[in-house]
């Protein structure tokens, strides 16, 4: 059975549609830890720019009012790592929207800069009527919620149609 890969602990800050703030704490429990790297574990880089885009993707689905949409990569460009991620430290991730889907991201750890990106989501369309999608919607709605985001929005925002 496929699990999604969640990359995002907690949601701490929302401004839609400009801002969000996440935080990721990896910890060594964590199986991807197992081969990289035996003796010296460290978050694989591709992982760190994956919590910027899933951060980037709560941002929209929540400014779009969660749409039957994917958000998927469209275009990665100047990421950039300056540290390692090491199990046991906390990860603040901070993306803004320069315009339409275009995003600029970064991740510090204890406030130093470890990696930084720019990236494009594309939309892509999904049929709410498949049942599903529909589920998978709801699912993605529950996540949310979880990671504090419906909180973050105010107690009397709407999430999801």
């Amino acid at each position: 059975m496929f699990r999604p890969l969640h990359l995002i602990d907690r949601l701490v800050e929302m401004a839609p549609p400009a801002r969000v703030r996440a935080i990721k704490a990896p910890s060594f429990g964590e199986q991807l830890y197992e081969d990289h790297f035996a003796g010296f574990p460290i978050m694989p880089g591709v992982l760190m720019v994956e919590s910027m885009v899933q951060s980037a993707q709560w941002l929209t689905r929540a400014t779009e009012g969660f749409p039957a949409a994917d958000y998927p990569v469209a275009r990665m460009e100047r990421v950039v790592f300056s540290d390692y991620v090491r199990p046991g430290s906390v990860m603040d991730v901070e993306v803004e929207r320069n315009d339409g889907l275009d995003f600029r991201g970064t991740v510090k750890v204890a406030g130093k800069k470890v990696a930084s990106a720019r990236f494009t989501l594309r939309r892509c369309e999904l049929d709410a009527g498949r049942p599903a999608i529909r589920r998978a919607m709801e699912r993605l709605i529950d996540t949310f919620e979880c990671l504090g985001g419906r909180d973050l929005l105010g107690a009397g925002s709407e999430v999801g149609s």
